[in-house]
């Protein structure tokens, strides 16, 4: 991504490890993150670490399944106005 063209990104697997980092990055240089974990309390957690939270998006999402995958497809679309996922 070139310095100063900010996007909007989707992270599986945010609430911890490489996932998490990212998010934390992404953020800082300017993104929006929308982020997707199984575990509510950590994307709870991972959240407050966002100075401008309204901006990012976090859902609880199981992408083992595809009605909680399509369900974070709608919800994507519907607050964000993202078209292609």
């Amino acid at each position: 991504m070139t310095k100063g063209s900010s996007r909007t990104v989707l992270i599986t697997g945010v609430s911890k490890g490489l996932g998490r980092a990212l998010a934390v990055e992404l953020a800082k240089r300017g993104h929006t993150v929308i982020g997707c974990a199984r575990t509510q309390e950590k994307l709870l957690s991972l959240q407050s670490e966002f100075p401008s939270s309204d901006n990012h998006l976090f859902l609880n999402v199981d992408v083992k399944s595809n009605s909680s995958v399509e369900e974070l497809a709608r919800v994507v679309v519907e607050k964000k106005g993202v078209l292609i996922l």
